[in-house]
């Protein structure tokens, strides 16, 4: 008996109530120990920002919708999707959290480059654990790999 059929009294099964809708405006995303995420055929995004940004803003909309393709035939890679989210203040992300990712990162991740000449709001890396990650950019970028990889254009 599901939690709140136990509440209103209600006998029936949770498997007798219809699924709900995925509503793509609505957050998929994580913000969890990288740990607990399963490594075969799984990918992680994780985009850091501020709430205030507007390419943050529509970073976090394609996100939750690139997280929702997650084990789907709308996925063209298949397998499970996770994005990682990391809210900050404008001032916390510009004087110290994208200076400190940025030298954090520098010493895993390949386009050395293009992260060391990374100055904006959003940030977006890949990876399932903290070794192995690969710099993507900013919200240009992970629009392009949204739609190459799974099949999400922005709206």
């Amino acid at each position: 008996m599901g939690l709140f059929s136990w509440f209103s009294g209600n006998s029936s099964s949770a498997a007798d109530a219809p699924a709900p809708e995925v509503d793509p405006t609505h957050s998929s995303t994580f913000s969890g120990d990288l740990e607990t995420v399963p490594r075969n055929n799984t990918v992680c995004y994780h985009l850091e920002g501020f709430l205030s940004c507007e390419y943050f803003q529509s970073a976090l909309s394609l996100g939750s919708r690139v997280a929702a393709t997650s084990n789907s035939a709308a996925n063209p890679n298949g397998g499970e999707i996770h994005v990682d989210t990391n809210i900050f203040s404008e001032s916390e992300f510009f004087g110290s959290r994208l200076p400190e990712l940025k030298q954090q990162l520098r010493e895993r991740v390949s386009a050395k480059g293009a992260l060391a000449r990374h100055r904006t709001c959003p940030i977006v890396y890949e990876g399932c654990d903290e070794v192995n990650l690969t710099y993507v950019g900013g919200y240009d970028d992970f629009a392009k790999v949204a739609a190459e990889r799974h099949g999400v254009r922005p709206q």
